[in-house]
């Protein structure tokens, strides 16, 4: 699945709607990405290297959220018999770039030692969501579009909820739009409501 072809079946979707949002497609396709990231994110593993008494990283392009890490954990629950001493472990949240936006960092609430480092290591494995990713890359190779082939008609639904609401902010009147699924004409109304109806509609599925 493929940027392109995403693209290109959004906008045959919108028909002649399309015309007033003059091929300003990009903005579109990031909020439904980010908003169906948040329902359905992505999972990644992370890893770090750390270094005694930095407690801030640089996090991934992609990331969205910390799940957990599993650092000095097994010393916890099982200590070497050379050195008795329990390693804190640290919490680990986001620290927002600019404004909030990305790129974000990753701050651990505790600096490990050099002590703590030599006893459980300075690999520090975490576990995160991440935004994913829509690509013209092939299938299968490093940055494809991660979004799976069978929500592809639910990502389009959202950028259809997106678009209707740049055009309700933009006052255009009644306008009519297809389903991508099934390809049908058959949804037509003032654009601020079809932003609620399509909302229902990306949510709905989503449960589905």
């Amino acid at each position: 699945m493929k940027l392109a072809d995403i693209v290109a079946t959004f906008v045959q979707s919108l028909g002649s709607a399309g015309n007033f949002l003059d091929g300003q497609y990009d903005g579109i396709l990031n909020a439904a990405v980010l908003d169906y990231s948040r329902n359905k994110p992505l999972q990644e593993i992370g890893l770090l290297t750390l270094e005694a008494g930095k407690s801030v990283y640089d996090a991934p392009a992609n990331l969205d959220g910390i799940k957990h890490h599993d650092w000095g954990r097994a010393n916890r629950r099982r200590r070497d018999p050379w050195n008795s001493r329990v390693v804190k472990i640290p919490d680990v949240k986001i620290i927002p770039g600019e404004n909030g936006q990305r790129p974000y960092r990753i701050a651990l609430s505790y600096a490990p030692t050099a002590e703590e480092i030599g006893i459980c290591g300075s690999s520090f494995q975490y576990f995160y969501t991440a935004v994913h990713l829509v690509t013209d890359l092939d299938p299968g190779t490093v940055g494809a579009t991660t979004v799976p082939a069978a929500d592809r008609d639910i990502l389009i639904v959202r950028m259809q909820a997106e678009a209707m609401l740049q055009l309700s902010l933009n006052r255009t009147g009644k306008v009519a739009i297809a389903d991508p699924k099934t390809k049908g004409q058959n949804r037509a109304g003032a654009p601020k409501d079809l932003h609620q109806y399509l909302m229902d509609e990306f949510n709905r599925r989503l449960m589905a």
